[in-house]
């Protein structure tokens, strides 16, 4: 079962509910952000995003492709 957890421009997010053993639930969210610089749009939304499943009050896991290197050597912040 899909999970509303809200509409994001930065991402393309899908959350689903699922049942485990003992009728156990758990929301798996999958985000996939495209190449490119790492907007405060994004930081936002994603923000948003786990704001918006920590009100659900069940576990979830957050994964996918994020697109958004850290920082290398030598590099500034």
């Amino acid at each position: 079962m899909t999970v509303d957890a809200g509409d994001y421009s930065a991402f393309e997010a899908l959350a689903v509910k699922l049942v485990g053993l003992r009728s156990q639930l758990m929301v798996a969210a999958c985000i996939y952000r495209p190449p490119g610089t790492v907007t405060s749009a994004f930081s936002d939304q994603l923000a948003d995003l786990f704001d918006q499943l920590l009100l659900l009050d069940i576990q979830f896991v957050v994964l996918g492709d994020f697109n958004a290197p850290g920082v290398t050597a030598g590099q500034r912040i």
